[in-house]
């Protein structure tokens, strides 16, 4: 989130033993970059981006420079993947996700989909294994605002190594609420399993 020191981001990931964690603020990749400079060793820092596109927010992942806002979602998803990054939709509850028509314009363009986000009710939980089931990449965000809210909500996987490698990891990942922040609940991680909550 915007009020939450890249620093202090870091901190409470590596606190909770978290592995990876993505961090996208709107205006520009320069929060994340400041994360990943201040993260300890052991904590991998995904940059990140929230996009303003004109027909609503883009989250790009593995981000070398900013991407303009104010462009249509297809240019920003294609300025996304110029950079080898990956394209994420928010939860329509984080952020004001492109409406479904301009979903279904950028199909193959989405890389993956934000199902699980920290105030969400249980019932979310078995939407994103509905969506899993059906072919869809889901990912959970703690959309944090302040250091307790970091990790509140999950997505356990493997180890990944760069773009390709976490599509891959996320289909066989497991979106949970954790311990922390707001509304959330502890739930102990499954042994071998990394964190990813982009915030």
């Amino acid at each position: 989130g915007e009020r939450l020191a890249p620093e202090d981001a870091v901190a409470a990931a590596a606190a909770r033993g978290l592995a990876a964690v993505a961090v996208a603020a709107p205006g520009g990749i320069a929060p994340a970059l400041a994360a990943a400079r201040a993260a300890p060793a052991g904590l991998a820092v995904i940059v990140g981006q929230e996009v303003a596109t004109a027909d609503g927010v883009l989250v790009g992942l593995f981000l070398s420079r900013d991407v303009p806002d104010g462009t249509g979602a297809e240019d920003a998803a294609a300025a996304i993947h110029a950079q080898g990054g990956l394209v994420m939709v928010p939860h329509p509850d984080a952020a004001p996700a492109p409406p479904p028509e301009v979903l279904r314009r950028l199909g193959g363009a989405v890389d993956c989909l934000e199902l699980l986000t920290a105030g969400l009710p249980p019932a979310a939980e078995e939407g994103a294994e509905l969506a899993r089931r059906l072919g869809v990449r889901g990912c959970a965000g703690s959309g944090a605002e302040t250091p307790a809210d970091v990790g509140a909500a999950v997505t356990e996987l493997r180890p990944f190594h760069g773009p390709a490698d976490l599509l891959e990891a996320l289909a066989d990942a497991r979106l949970v609420r954790a311990g922390g922040g707001r509304r959330g609940r502890r739930m102990q991680p499954r042994r071998g399993r990394r964190g990813v909550p982009p915030s």
